[in-house]
């Protein structure tokens, strides 16, 4: 499924990344994220993140012929979706 990503970057001057990729592994990519940037994504998983002290908005939609928004984790980071587990994880190794 296809989705097109706008950013905006506060403040304006900083960045963020987007990390494209697939499970297959043929998909790795990194992209830059600056404020008013676009990002269309064909497949596979795109996780953002923001550089420390800046705030990354986005307004996505989805794009081509199939339209159906099914929420899919990575495998490899699925440990993520349990917040406070791994809020306790840290705690004890800290």
């Amino acid at each position: 499924q296809e989705e097109i990503y706008f950013f905006k970057v506060s403040p304006a001057s900083s960045f963020g990344v987007a990390r494209l990729f697939t499970a297959e592994g043929d998909i790795d990519e990194v992209y830059p994220i600056r404020d008013n940037s676009l990002l269309l994504i064909r497949r596979g998983y795109h996780p953002i993140a923001a550089a420390p002290g800046t705030r990354v908005y986005y307004l996505w939609t989805l794009a081509g012929e199939n339209r159906d928004l099914i929420p899919n984790d990575a495998p490899d980071y699925r440990w993520m979706r349990d917040t406070e587990a791994v809020m306790r994880e840290w705690q004890r190794n800290l």
